[in-house]
């Protein structure tokens, strides 16, 4: 049967890239996990998949392997968000390729190759929005710089929005970049990284939601405001709990607005202190656990 991605879906899917990480490694048994919204295109890109799998292995020298065994995923165990380790593990699936939008919760034993997706981003206009809210909010205190994180779905246009920064932001502005792992636990990247320090540069490497960056020495993360590029959404909550003594201002790539995101974090805080007094009051409680990465 013909395959029938377009060169735009091939690309955003990265065809190429997943069939040469999976003949680089040798893997025989491949799950291929899509969210909802990538389905209809699943079996394409299995059979686009299947055929650039082909065509490298018939330039590679003897004895050649034989093609991997390639699964769709769907209705996943807990969240699409989440690699579906029960789901591959009746496959007995030695790589998951996932798709889409994901948390990056750890997972152990079965390596995860990760496929963001590239959702567009006016990449000058979210520079141009999120200097002028930070320039905004600085009352006379400005922050010891800026650290900019993403949705995975954008983190392909992270670059570009850096670079956009640079010439928006003052000339001494301390901007880092975070990066994201396109592995679980291994090798690769689905966006160039930003370079590493210098053997002078020092400073402390954090990692916050997933994302690594490393801050100046005698820097401390709550000393940095930050830009985030992505709309509301479970992962920009975790990034507001999680640096709850910052100051977040969120770009979404759809409206393209930017907004003050870490207000939320008492409304959310109150929230959670509510749940967990009325936990507290439970006279039965149940604990549910959706994924080994748990």
């Amino acid at each position: 049967m013909a395959v029938s991605l377009s060169a735009s879906e091939a690309d955003a899917l990265e065809v190429h890239r997943v069939a040469e990480e999976i003949v680089r490694g040798c893997y025989s048994r491949v799950a291929l996990q899509f969210p909802d919204d990538l389905l209809r295109v699943s079996a394409d890109t299995c059979r686009a998949l299947d055929a650039r799998i082909k065509a490298l292995l018939s330039t590679t020298p003897p004895p050649r392997p034989p093609p991997p065994a390639l699964y769709i995923l769907a209705d996943t165990t807990f969240g699409s968000c989440c690699p579906d380790v029960v789901a591959a593990a009746h496959v007995d699936a030695d790589l998951i390729v996932h798709y889409g939008r994901a948390c990056l919760s750890s997972s152990e034993g079965t390596p995860v190759l990760y496929v963001f997706g590239r959702d567009p981003v006016d990449a000058t206009d979210a520079a141009a929005k999120l200097a002028a809210a930070l320039a905004a909010s600085s009352d006379g205190n400005p922050a010891t710089g800026i650290l900019l994180l993403s949705d995975t779905r954008f983190y392909h246009a992270q670059p570009a929005v850096r670079a956009a920064l640079v010439a928006a932001l003052p000339p001494d502005t301390v901007l880092i970049e975070s990066r994201i792992d396109g592995w679980s636990g291994g090798i690769g990247s689905a966006a160039p990284a930003p370079p590493p320090a210098s053997e002078g540069d020092g400073g402390q490497e954090t990692a916050v939601c997933g994302r690594a960056f490393r801050l100046p020495d005698g820097a401390a993360t709550r000393d940095f405001a930050v830009a985030y590029i992505g709309g509301e959404s479970l992962t920009l909550t975790n990034v507001v709990m999680s640096l709850k003594g910052n100051t977040v201002f969120a770009y979404d790539p759809q409206s393209q607005t930017a907004e003050l995101a870490s207000s939320e974090a008492n409304r959310l805080l109150m929230r959670r202190y509510a749940l967990v007094q009325k936990a507290r009051d439970a006279d039965v409680i149940g604990i549910l656990v959706g994924t080994l990465g748990v």
